[in-house]
């Protein structure tokens, strides 16, 4: 039987492929042991000579393979990780999977090691090929990557019988595959000892699919243009590329070429015309290729679609991605700092001229050299002041300075030499001048001040520090005239003071290279970058010395705050206490913390002020939470967290235990209770009273009438206004919305939460490459123009459309036919949200790549931001993005090192702060916003030069687990955004059965029932009474009950906002797969955590039975068709889900069968009225598609936190108004 080669993607995902039975043409070549014909080259001529005879090359000496202990003998059963369920394979089907150090060898001549090229040419020997390497799964890598699933390792496979090797020369990102009885191997690095014979084979195949790729594109191709790229190239051996290769490929490229179907087309391309003259001197070279069994289906650029198959996966597939596509200004940026070659959309900066660029290089270092020889010199200084500069007649202080001869006054900017910041040495000044690097920078030796004022008595000034960008986490990423205020200051010997310096607040980059500018504070404790608040700091300046100092003010004014202070009312009465920036009054309800698990809630009713902190008192009425009653309350009671009760029950605490007020209301009293709770995670309702906080009955309780709850009247009359306000802004909001684009928008999750917390949002246009997230995306947000197509040719279009350039319009993915709609212009988009792709800093990706496309996206987004400027970003990623290092070195298949570290953040951050935007970051955790899940993820937030950067969400809910979310950056202070939220969230965690206990039960019907004991059988009976059993048929698309109706009303706060809009389509229904997975699954116990260990022998797995496994070797760990605890939370939603998949602990916790779609959506906090559009109605795509999603909770207390920066900006500007018309 003819055998086909699927793709990667297809088989990886065999309920998506649909293969198609095609020929191929092979594109193989020669034998290793071939004559090299390696010359000297006339580098500066088109031409090489002539008529020289070829040297021959060296044969790699003989080698044999050599078995090894752990290796495993490959076999028809699946790898770790490989989850080859679902539908039913189609015969010919086979699994993609990666081999790295390998070696092929004949196991018929001692294991001796040869190349593949053998594989298509009769030696006279009786060959057999086999191989051996580490094997992983293709899809474990391919597909987008979670970070949190780490268990799937590589194993050390034995591999059979070798039937033949592939290699698209079309595609020059097409890897080279091999193909077995069981599987199609994607080769990727060899041995060392198989290096060199590997080496011969590959070097000249590789150089000819460079090529021919590239001719295929570009007519005019010259071998100049090849050859200047491909000397900076590094090949999979850590090589340089070498020009002498390239012309050793000549006679290869000659074989290949012949053997294409656009022979005629390629012969007349300037670099294959050459190499083809330069084969024809070698015709012993040139090889007859054998017709190949097989040939892979056709893939094309994405501009020009016609792909096959299943487009999701094909899109996503490597050897269909397209180049990186920047901006200028962001390819000026990563100059040097990735090895793809960028396209660059948009006018191009004007060129420097490079003898000015070397005079003034040369011009700052001699500056800096006299700067240190004076610095040096500094033990006697010549230091005078005048009475007329003192500021007042007997002040100590004084404004001006004469210090060797030059005048310093207050505002002057001056630099000193470093010394000691307590985390490092400070770097000694060199004493001659040839120590000095000519790379030499003033930041290397010098801190930047400000001069606030002179103590000539004390022969001190007072200064405000500056950082340079270098001295900051930004490091080698920093603009090299760029300085960030912050807020430092300090008092220093005036003979430190070696000089002043040019600095500027602006936004422009100064002309000369000794200036300096600054337009940010950078927060050391946050790691953020905000604008400089120029009221607080022209008040500050108007003040005399020692008043003029900004920093000493603010942080006088914070530890003001933080301290216990009285309030009194009117009458002049004590009726309440401030104490860290929060005004506390009888009858105010607050947040207490406990070690563990929510915070209490108390009211507070009496007060023992002392001004003591430590001896200040306070007595609270406790106060319950309804849902905490579960056990007795009625079931058609919603157990909702801001629902709490009254008690008599009193304790007394310190006022260190108080975390902050809440806001708790009647329920009467109430008048759109919905609403009114979506306006912050601190409002709450009472009800009802019981007498003590331990509830027995809900037959004791007492219901509160709307005048019998004692409130503070200041605070309430103070909320009442805050709600008024908050409802016209948001009307005012509403009525002028901002414009929304979502960049690698996926099913739209990301934004739509965003717009949830903040309805001021209107989400008008997103990218999505994936044809059903595009199609989700657009059923779910149907006002919103979807460009279903790749980012980075989206980029291009919209650049060069707004520039006026004719350009060819991109087709949407999903038909290949359809045009794409029209752009918006950059003044149309007010905000960009991108969650751009992570599997390249997933911890996942088993196989880093120094030079891998998907990684650049980074680039790919900021431009987005570079060319429409919105008001907003929000960017999000695995916390892996933060361990992404620039320009590094690819040391093994595994392993990149060197490089620049957190070199992704940097440039991200460089970048934003370039182009005028505010900016924090930090990793959040899902769970902390009411998602019933373990998700931590990183986020950056960004906005432009004066525009209200929103703070990071604080906690909602508590979360059993125990992640600091701290970010340990390359310098400077770790950042974290909240310290020790552990028992201080408002509200418990959300579990599973609180997340989807109000969908409906069923089971998988045994597929085998007649092996089950009677026991066994009339249990199940007796289940099916209650729980429907579904029929697992392997024809259908899915499994689920007919009725899709909820078991009941909501039950929780978590089900009423999942079901608060009508649902078009429950979808609560699970993937197919085999039947023996079927019967293994339906076995599993109905315990918390149960896995495949509770299994009889007769059905456990290869990789669960077998010593040589590597499940066996980690001691067999738990987690193989494990069973959810409804009592816990999901672990990480992944895009691969299934009982020996990425994430495997996805079994039904009260059900027998795997959790269905709805289920997933819900660990994701996605609502029902959400639906997933697939392909075929492929379950595992829509898996992918709400494993790719950004929790949409998360992502609304992201939109409430901005909303609240606005409002706060709204009513300042208000209030401005106000005076104004005053006035």
């Amino acid at each position: 039987m003819t055998r086909r080669r699927p793709t990667a993607f297809d088989v990886s995902f065999p309920e998506d492929a649909q293969l198609e039975s095609t020929s191929r043409l092979s594109t193989t070549t020669s034998e290793i042991g071939s004559m090299s014909h390696a010359r000297k080259r006339n580098r500066t001529g088109d031409e090489a000579p002539e008529g020289r005879a070829p040297k021959q090359r060296q044969l790699p000496p003989v080698a044999y393979y050599s078995s090894r202990e752990n290796e495993t003998r490959e076999s028809a059963e699946p790898i770790p990780g490989e989850d080859p369920e679902g539908d039913p394979c189609e015969d010919g089907e086979k699994p993609i999977r990666f081999l790295t150090d390998f070696s092929i060898f004949d196991p018929k001549h001692r294991n001796e090691m040869i190349s593949l090229a053998a594989l298509e040419e009769d030696d006279g020997v009786d060959r057999h090929f086999e191989g051996a390497g580490w094997v992983a799964p293709q899809f474990v890598i391919e597909d987008v990557a979670q970070e949190d699933w780490q268990d799937t390792e590589p194993v050390y496979l034995r591999l059979g019988a070798i039937l033949r090797f592939s290699l698209d020369y079309k595609l020059s990102k097409d890897p080279i595959y091999i193909e077995t009885e069981y599987a199609w191997y994607i080769l990727k690095t060899p041995s060392k000892a198989y290096a060199a014979t590997y080496k011969a084979f590959y070097t000249p195949r590789r150089i000819s699919q460079l090529i021919i790729s590239a001719a295929l594109q570009r007519p005019n191709y010259t071998h100049e243009a090849f050859l200047a790229h491909y000397k900076e190239m590094v090949d999979i051996f850590g090589r340089t590329c070498q020009e002498e290769d390239y012309w050793d490929a000549a006679p290869e490229l000659q074989t290949i070429v012949q053997g294409l179907e656009e022979y005629n087309r390629l012969k007349t391309v300037p670099i294959i015309k050459r190499l083809l003259r330069e084969a024809s001197s070698q015709p012993s070279r040139i090889r007859k290729l054998r017709p190949s069994l097989s040939k892979p289906r056709n893939r094309l650029p994405h501009n020009n679609l016609a792909f096959s198959g299943n487009l999701d996966l094909a899109v996503l597939s490597p050897e269909n991605q397209n180049v990186t596509c920047v901006t200028p200004h962001i390819a000026a940026l990563a100059e040097g700092l990735v090895q793809e070659e960028l396209i660059v959309v948009g006018p191009r900066p004007p060129m420097w001229d490079k003898a000015e660029v070397e005079y003034q290089e040369r011009k700052a270092l001699a500056h800096l050299r006299s700067l240190i020889k004076r610095a040096k010199s500094m033990h006697r200084r010549n230091i005078d002041w005048r009475k007329q500069d003192r500021v007042a007649p007997r002040s100590d202080y004084v404004t001006t300075m004469k210090i060797d001869g030059e005048y310093y006054h207050i505002g002057d900017y001056i630099i000193v030499p470093i010394g000691r910041d307590g985390r490092k040495q400070a770097p000694d000044l060199p004493d001659d001048e040839s120590a000095i690097p000519s790379t030499a920078k003033l930041p290397d030796y010098f801190w930047f001040a400000k001069i606030m004022f002179f103590n000539p008595g004390n022969n001190e000034v007072h200064v405000q520090w500056l950082e340079h960008g270098s001295q900051i986490f930004l490091q080698e990423l920093a603009h090299p005239q760029e300085l960030f205020l912050n807020e430092l200051c300090d008092t220093i010997d005036i003979n430190t003071i070696t000089s002043k310096v040019v600095v500027r607040q602006q936004t422009d980059v100064p002309a000369e290279k000794t200036d300096f500018f600054y337009k940010f504070v950078f927060m050391k404790e946050t790691g953020a970058f905000i604008s400089i608040d120029r009221k607080r700091y022209s008040m500050v300046e108007q003040q005399q010395p020692p008043e003029n100092c900004p920093v000493c003010m603010l942080h006088g004014h914070r530890e003001q705050e933080n301290n216990l202070a009285m309030l009194r009312g009117v009458n002049g009465q004590l009726n309440g206490f401030a104490y860290k920036g929060v005004k506390y009054h009888h009858y105010d309800f607050v947040l207490c913390k406990v070690a563990e698990g929510p915070a209490d809630i108390g009211q507070i009713r009496k007060m023992f002020l002392d001004d003591d902190e430590n001896d200040t008192m306070v007595t609270i009425k406790r106060v319950g939470r309804i849902c905490s009653l579960e056990d007795i309350l009625p079931g058609d009671t919603l157990r909702d967290e801001r629902h709490v009760y009254m008690t008599d029950e009193e304790v007394t605490i310190t006022i260190q235990d108080i975390i902050r007020t809440i806001c708790v209301l009647p329920y009467q009293s109430i008048f759109d209770l919905d609403k009114w709770l979506a306006m912050s995670p601190d409002h709450f309702y009472t009800r009802f009273s019981f007498p003590s906080l331990r509830v027995s009955s809900w037959e004791d309780r007492k219901q509160i009438d709307y005048d019998q709850l004692e409130l503070c009247g200041e605070c309430s009359e103070a909320q009442s206004k805050w709600d008024d306000a908050m409802k016209r802004f948001l009307l005012t909001k509403r009525s002028r919305p901002m414009s929304v684009l979502d960049v690698f928008g996926g099913i739209g999750s990301f934004s739509s939460g965003l717009k949830a917390g903040f309805p001021g949002f209107n989400v008008t246009h997103a990218i999505e490459i994936s044809p059903s997230a595009a199609k989700s995306f657009k059923a779910n947000s149907p006002n919103t123009i979807v460009y279903n197509q790749c980012a980075n040719i989206m980029l291009r279009y919209m650049v060069k459309t707004f520039s006026g350039h004719q350009t060819d319009v991109p087709k949407q993915l999903y038909d290949g036919k359809t045009a794409v709609p029209e752009p918006p212009k950059p003044e149309n988009i007010d905000v960009v949200v991108a969650g751009f792709p992570c599997q390249s800093h997933s911890a996942l990706n088993m196989f880093k790549s120094a030079n891998d496309p998907k990684a650049n996206l980074i680039l790919n987004a900021l431009s987005y931001i570079d060319h429409f400027r919105p008001s907003l970003c929000f960017f999000e990623n695995v916390p892996g993005f933060l361990r992404y290092a620039l320009n590094t070195t690819q040391v093994s298949i595994h392993r990149v090192e060197g490089g620049i570290p957190m070199g992704g953040l940097k440039i991200v951050i460089r970048a934003l702060v370039d182009m005028g935007y505010q900016v924090q970051f930090c990793l959040l955790h899902a769970g902390h916003y009411g998602v019933p899940q373990r998700r931590v993820r990183f986020f950056i937030v960004a906005a432009l030069h004066g525009y209200p950067l929103p703070k990071f969400p604080r906690p909602s809910h508590d979360f059993p687990t125990s992640e600091t979310l701290q970010i340990k950056l390359t310098q400077g202070n770790p950042v974290q955004p909240f310290q020790g939220f552990i028992g201080t969230a408002p509200h418990p965690f959300v579990s599973i059965d609180n997340a989807i206990g109000d969908l409906p039960l069923f089971d998988w019907k045994h597929p085998h029932p007649h092996t089950l004991s009677d026991e066994k059988r009339r249990e199940m009976r007796v289940r099916e009474r209650t729980i429907t059993a579904v029929e697992c048929d392997q024809q259908a698309s899915h499994w689920g009950p007919l009725e899709m109706a909820y078991r009941h009303a909501p039950r929780t706060s978590f089900q009423a906002a999942m079901r608060k809009k009508e649902t078009r389509s429950l979808q609560h229904y699970t993937k197919t797969m085999k039947i023996a997975k079927v019967e293994r699954v339906v076995t599993i116990p109905l315990k918390p955590n149960a896995d495949y260990r509770s299994l009889p022998a007769h059905l456990l797995e290869w990789q669960a039975s077998n010593a040589s496994s590597s499940a066996a070797r980690a001691n067999y760990k738990q987690g193989l068709y494990g069973r959810l605890d409804g009592k816990s939370y999901f672990p990480t939603t992944v895009t691969n889900m299934g009982p020996t998949a990425k994430q495997c602990r996805v079994l039904h916790p009260h059900c027998l069968r795997m959790v269905t779609v709805r289920e997933l959506a819900r660990s994701q906090g996605i609502p029902d009225h959400f639906i997933f559009k697939a392909l075929g109605d492929s379950v595992v795509t829509m898996h992918r598609q709400i494993g790719n999603a950004v929790p949409y909770p998360l992502a609304a207390a992201l939109g409430r936190s901005l909303r609240d920066a606005l409002f706060e900006k709204w009513i300042e500007d208000q209030e401005n108004a106000i005076r104004i018309e005053d006035d």
